[in-house]
């Protein structure tokens, strides 16, 4: 069965458990053409639930974040080798072509921390990308081959989504500290799935709440009525983006994995070389100081513009 239909047949069910689902017509043909309008659009606006919507071989929670068969084992990085993380993948060839997607989504991540991804030769650990209705990930290295869903509705962002979690990143908004920035909406979330938006100890690292995190979910996820279940509590932000990593993403990945030389540390390695290369240049100016034509040429000059 293709997946619109699986969409679709999983928003009928919504709507025949007494779910209000808008706009509704008094034509047969309008109704069910709304209803598979609207199927398509949450799917669309969603993608990172639908693998928990219409999956029933894989336990998964907060509707993208697979279990392990293991149910004690612990989050882990990926190994680093000379203070940088190499992840070895692999894509499937039912997905070669979303391979663009994928790859986009890893340099993504890879531009601004200490994580690369290179295509595997032997690697007994890595990360094979395999098709399936929506996007999902482990959390954390599992070891061995660790395998990230990729369904045909998710885009860079999305991937990009699923490769932070399988980096060792949790969702932004089960956070303890979440309640001074969002409110989850009880009422309108889908019924089975409040746990999905239940707030769980973990590694803050210091950063403050992101509401713009990749991290975040979107203020509909797993709505049951088209209405939000997350509501900002200030304005201003795109929550819910899969466009880019904030500053803040960029940040926990960098702590993470023990970054040097990306970064705020590239940052104040540049300030260092502006500042030295500045007490050089005073140093030049007060020796040419008397001789002509140099001394007046130094004073005009603008190291940095």
């Amino acid at each position: 069965m293709c997946l619109s239909r699986l969409i679709f047949l999983f928003f009928m069910s919504m709507c025949i458990g007494h779910v209000q689902c808008s706009p509704v017509t008094n034509h047969g043909n309008e109704v069910f053409g709304d209803l598979y309008a609207n199927a398509i659009n949450y799917a669309q606006e969603n993608p990172e639930t639908l693998e928990a919507i219409l999956t029933f071989d894989k336990a998964i929670i907060e509707g993208d974040i697979i279990m392990p068969s293991d149910r004690n084992a612990v989050d882990a990085v990926w190994p680093a080798v000379n203070g940088k993380v190499h992840v070895a993948f692999e894509i499937h060839p039912d997905l070669v072509n979303m391979k663009d997607t994928m790859l986009k989504a890893m340099d993504m991540v890879s531009e601004h921390a200490c994580v690369s991804f290179h295509k595997r030769s032997t690697e007994p650990d890595y990360m094979l990308f395999y098709p399936s209705k929506g996007c999902a990930s482990y959390v954390g290295y599992q070891g061995g081959e660790q395998i990230l869903y990729v369904g045909p509705i998710c885009n860079v962002g999305n991937v990009a989504h699923e490769i932070l979690h399988a980096l060792g990143f949790h969702h932004e908004h089960t956070r303890l500290d979440r309640n001074e920035h969002i409110q989850v909406i009880e009422s309108n979330i889908q019924t089975g799935r409040h746990s999905n938006f239940k707030m769980k100890d973990g590694k803050t690292f210091g950063i403050p709440y992101d509401t713009s995190s990749i991290m975040h979910y979107g203020g509909k996820y797993f709505s049951k009525n088209g209405l939000p279940t997350i509501k900002l509590l200030k304005h201003g932000s795109d929550m819910g983006q899969r466009t880019r990593l904030t500053p803040q993403d960029m940040k926990r990945i960098r702590v993470l994995y023990q970054c040097v030389g990306t970064g705020e540390m590239d940052d104040k390695t540049s300030k260092e070389k502006e500042d030295t290369f500045l007490k050089m240049f005073a140093r030049l100016k007060r020796l040419y100081l008397h001789v002509p034509g140099v001394s007046a040429n130094l004073n005009t000059y603008h190291p940095f513009g």
